[in-house]
C-alpha cells in the first residue's frame, strides 16, 4: 500500500500517468494480498471453531482494524475505478497502509498485544448482531478515514490555489432550506 501510496500521490501532484499506472497496479497487489490474508484469517479461525459463519473475522480489535483497512482498500478501489481521478485511490493506499502499519506495529510500540492471536468470544457475544454491529462499523471508520484524508487533500490545494482558507465561497443554500431557516426565525 504504501508503494502504490507513493505511486498515485506524485501521480495525481505531477501529473505523471505512467506512475498512476504503477500506483493502481501495485495498489490491486497490495488488495490481493489484503484479501488473501484475510481469507487465510478466516480459515484459521474456521478450523478452531468449525463454524465459518462464526468465524467470520471481525472479532477482536486486530481483526476489525484489518477488515476496515480492506473495506477503505475496496471502496477506493471502485471509485477509482469508476471516477479514474487518481484522488481514491491515494486516499484508500492511505488509509490501508496507516492502518495496518498501526496494527503490526502497536505491539512493539506500545508493548501491548491487540488480539492477534485466533481466538473466540464469549458466548454472550455470539450472536448475529455482533457481524452486523461490527461490520458497519469497521466500514464506517474506513469511511471517516478515506473522508478525512480527502478533506484534508481539498484543504491543502485549496490553500496552494488561493494562499488562504478564507475566500472558500458561502454555501448557497436551496429555497427549501431558506424556507425552513425562514419558519426558525418567526
Amino acid at each position: 500500500y504504501f508503494a502504490a501510496f507513493v505511486c498515485l500521490l506524485i501521480s495525481t501532484r505531477a501529473g505523471v500517468t505512467r506512475l498512476r499506472l504503477w500506483g493502481l497496479r501495485l495498489f490491486l497487489i497490495a488488495f490481493a494480498i489484503h484479501t488473501l490474508a484475510i481469507g487465510v484469517r478466516w480459515w484459521l479461525v474456521e478450523k478452531s471453531v468449525g463454524n465459518w459463519f462464526d468465524a467470520i473475522p471481525i472479532k477482536n480489535q486486530f481483526e476489525s482494524v484489518m477488515f476496515s483497512a480492506w473495506f477503505g482498500a475496496l471502496l477506493g478501489l471502485i471509485l477509482e475505478l469508476h471516477r479514474s481521478r487518481g484522488i481514491f485511490a491515494t486516499a484508500a493506499s492511505f488509509v490501508g497502509w496507516l492502518s495496518l502499519l498501526a496494527l503490526f506495529a502497536t505491539p512493539y510500540v506500545a508493548g501491548k498485544e491487540i488480539g492477534a492471536e485466533i481466538g473466540q468470544v464469549q458466548g454472550v457475544l455470539m450472536s448475529y448482531w455482533l457481524y452486523i454491529h461490527v461490520t458497519l462499523v469497521t466500514a464506517s471508520y474506513a469511511l471517516i478515514s478515506m473522508g478525512f484524508a480527502l478533506g484534508v487533500w481539498w484543504l491543502i490545494r485549496y490553500y496552494r490555489a488561493y494562499g488562504t482558507i478564507r475566500k472558500v465561497p458561502a454555501r448557497q443554500l436551496s429555497s427549501d432550506a431558506g424556507d425552513f431557516d425562514a419558519g426558525l426565525s418567526t
